[in-house]
């Protein structure tokens, strides 16, 4: 039986994270990963927003980075445009196959014992302390004993499974349905656009420029039971805005998965094993976008568990949701509010059809904070171009970097 101080499960951003912030405060670390290739298959619109990565000195590779956006675009009712040029949506499209693989080799860099095709297959546990882990590697059984474990492995955390976690809810879990396509003829080719009206349901379509002619477009939802895919064919061909942009394109790779919603769990310790990543449903809750979340979350369990281990006392891990909640805690937050908000409007029977996803896409695009309560109240009585009108007022008013118009 081989001996490590930290085993990581799951070598995506928040699980390379945890390695190399172990790795690099003198633990013995081991990552696994049940993947042949880490980084594939990609499973979301790889957009990273700029402002993380800079606040929390997240170095994203040059060789990752596709194409920097200026802004994002946001589509009510196909007639009604938010153009939100602020920092906050100011993003980068990158490649998640090199990105992943970058941050993985940091952690080995760092120290850290990276094995590929390496299924994490059970765990002998006492009480709630997992004492000893097996794993499937090449048809090889391999035994751990590890003092620490961090399960990053996914929505469908199998070690949350055997240690009683609850499980996301349907309600609590998005669903995308995506290509990449290139010879686009691109309307926005420098900014994100994304799409909020009946033919999304409760979700939102996205175009995420890769470079003049190449995009991730896809259509995902929050939480709905039913799964994008089924109408993702007629959004393409059937859309007024995006049926030009995609109509001459080629579908060069399908990026579909799933992707916690709920924003971070609260019993994210347990014994002695933390959960990081889509595993603590550590993403930003009204988008989706988790692999910086992710990566900064499980730097900060790698550090804690040197804590750990360094004092001797294991139980010294039960500091880290406070500890997110301290660094991620605010932002994290907010982003659940917005989520909440537009969930409430999006479901609300009073509220005409229409109407509901103009104010929603107002919260997604974040030019009025969800705090504002009674102003989005006030928005409900009044008609489009009124509500046009107001909101414009407001953003002069704030100083916002962003406009909104009528098409």
């Amino acid at each position: 039986m081989r001996e490590y101080d930290v085993l990581v499960i799951g070598a995506g951003p928040g699980g390379s994270g945890a390695a190399k912030s172990a790795a690099e405060n003198g633990l013995k670390t081991l990552c696994i990963d049940k993947k042949l290739v880490i980084g594939s298959p990609v499973e979301c619109g790889e957009a990273v927003g700029m402002s993380l990565p800079k606040e929390f000195n997240i170095k994203i590779a040059p060789e990752a980075v596709n194409l920097k956006h200026d802004g994002t675009v946001f589509w009510a009712n196909q007639n009604i445009k938010i153009d939100n040029y602020s920092e906050i949506w100011k993003s980068m499209s990158v490649n998640r196959h090199i990105l992943d693989k970058t941050f993985a080799h940091e952690a080995v860099k760092s120290g850290a014992k990276l094995i590929v095709s390496a299924e994490f297959v059970d765990a002998k546990i006492e009480g709630n302390r997992v004492i000893s882990v097996d794993i499937r590697h090449m048809n090889k059984k391999l035994k751990v004993k590890p003092k620490i474990v961090i399960a990053a492995d996914g929505l469908n955390s199998k070690m949350a499974e055997l240690l009683g976690r609850r499980k996301f809810k349907s309600i609590e879990i998005g669903k995308v349905a995506g290509y990449e396509m290139t010879n686009m003829k691109l309307a926005e080719p420098k900014k994100i656009q994304m799409f909020f009206e009946d033919m999304c349901g409760m979700g939102y379509g996205y175009i995420i420029p890769k470079s003049k002619t190449t995009a991730n477009v896809g259509l995902g939802s929050l939480g709905i039971k039913e799964t994008p895919w089924d109408v993702f064919d007629e959004f393409l061909e059937d859309h007024p805005i995006i049926s030009p942009q995609v109509k001459d394109a080629s579908i060069i790779e399908v990026k579909t998965g799933f992707a916690p919603i709920s924003g971070p769990l609260s019993e994210n310790v347990i014994g002695n094993t933390i959960f990081v990543g889509d595993a603590a449903g550590q993403n930003l809750s009204h988008v989706g976008e988790g692999a910086i979340p992710s990566q900064i979350c499980g730097r900060l369990a790698g550090l804690i568990s040197a804590q750990a281990i360094k004092n001797n006392k294991i139980e010294i891990i039960n500091n880290y949701q406070k500890t997110i909640k301290e660094t991620l805690g605010p932002l994290f937050n907010h982003c659940d509010k917005i989520r909440e908000k537009i969930i409430e409007t999006w479901t609300s029977e009073e509220i005409p059809a229409e109407k509901r996803y103009l104010i929603g896409t107002i919260l997604v695009s974040e030019i009025v904070p969800p705090e504002l309560g009674e102003f989005f109240e006030n928005l409900i009585g009044l008609d489009e171009q009124t509500i046009i009108t107001e909101v414009s007022k407001f953003l002069n008013k704030e100083k916002i970097k962003a406009k909104i118009m009528k098409n």
